[in-house]
């Protein structure tokens, strides 16, 4: 029973730029899968590249696969990973039923600083006097914060920004980032 357990990004992806985006896959049945499989991956709705030969995979045992050369226009992305594809791999009373995980992402529009070096380097940060300020922007991010800064002594002024949040907690009832 191969099952996607988690699709996991790149902290931050920009509009136009080749990303990789990674799933790890489980066989959570009782049984080896006995020979390879393909994992596919999609995007709105489209299909972006399939990785093939994956496996074979042991009782409870994962892999990672990589999906490379993701490229997409800013906004909110929908990114679906199918395990076994292709119906490779006989996986008993689930069958193919829990193949795919779906999740959302954002592409462009997110500020993310860990640290000084990072905001002393960040573009739409503008340095007066030693301070910097973020301004005039418009945010979205469907996946959690717009605007993260963290690990920093330097000062900063947020001013005229504007936070959308895609309707995240719609789809991922209960979540709030404010816990």
């Amino acid at each position: 029973d191969l099952v996607v357990e988690d699709i996991m990004f790149p902290e931050v992806m920009n509009p136009g730029i080749g990303y990789t985006i990674e799933a790890r896959i489980k066989n959570q049945g009782d049984a080896g899968t006995g020979g390879t499989f393909n994992v596919s991956l999609w995007i709105d709705g489209n299909f972006h590249s399939k990785v093939t030969g994956v496996g074979p995979l042991s009782a409870g045992a994962n892999t990672t696969v990589s999906f490379t050369g993701v490229s997409l226009s800013g906004g909110c992305h929908n990114f679906t990973v199918v395990a076994d594809c292709n119906n490779d791999t006989y996986e008993g009373a689930p069958g193919e039923t829990n193949n795919a995980r779906t999740e959302y992402y954002q592409v462009g529009n997110v500020i993310v600083v860990h640290h000084n070096s990072q905001l002393t380097s960040h573009p739409d940060f503008i340095n007066r006097g030693g301070t910097y300020y973020l301004e005039n922007k418009t945010i979205t991010n469907c996946v959690g914060c717009g605007i993260t800064i963290e690990n920093t002594t330097l000062p900063v002024v947020i001013q005229n920004c504007t936070v959308h949040d895609c309707n995240y907690e719609q789809r991922n009832p209960g979540w709030n980032q404010y816990k």
